[in-house]
């Protein structure tokens, strides 16, 4: 049987069972080294606390976890940060609480900098919220 030229472009097109095994794979390993990422600094920081929410619903090439960066007896004052990392397959996207998005690398290191980062943030929100309900007057920071 003959192909036309439409055809045979077609079929060059889609992607073979070892692409799709390969990026399913390291969508897998992605995903776990998201997970080791978050758990490690949840479990060597106390405060602020960080907890991860995973989403029963992925596909297989992207899954979806909820972050969220609060301290512990200070929710009234202080705002909880709360992001949406989409794991793809060689990259993660975040988004925050105000539709901002940052794409980051399949590198551990940027994700730990930047969870470490809001972590700070989020510690510098509070101290200055502490700060407005006990009468004090915020110079700088």
């Amino acid at each position: 049987q003959a192909f036309d030229k439409n055809e045979i472009g077609s079929m060059q097109q889609n992607e073979g069972l070892l692409e799709k095994i390969i990026k399913q794979a390291k969508h897998i390993f992605l995903r776990r080294r998201t997970a080791r990422t978050i758990d490690s600094l949840a479990s060597r920081i106390e405060d602020p606390q960080i907890q991860a929410h995973w989403s029963s619903i992925n596909d297989v090439f992207e899954s979806s976890v909820k972050v969220l960066i609060t301290s512990q007896g200070y929710e009234q004052i202080c705002k909880s940060i709360q992001l949406q990392l989409n794991i793809g397959v060689e990259h993660i996207r975040v988004v925050h609480r105000d539709g901002r998005v940052i794409t980051l690398s399949h590198q551990e290191q940027e994700l730990q900098d930047f969870l470490l980062s809001q972590m700070s943030q989020h510690q510098v929100l509070a101290v200055q919220q502490l700060a407005k309900v006990m009468g004090w007057h915020v110079l700088s920071f």
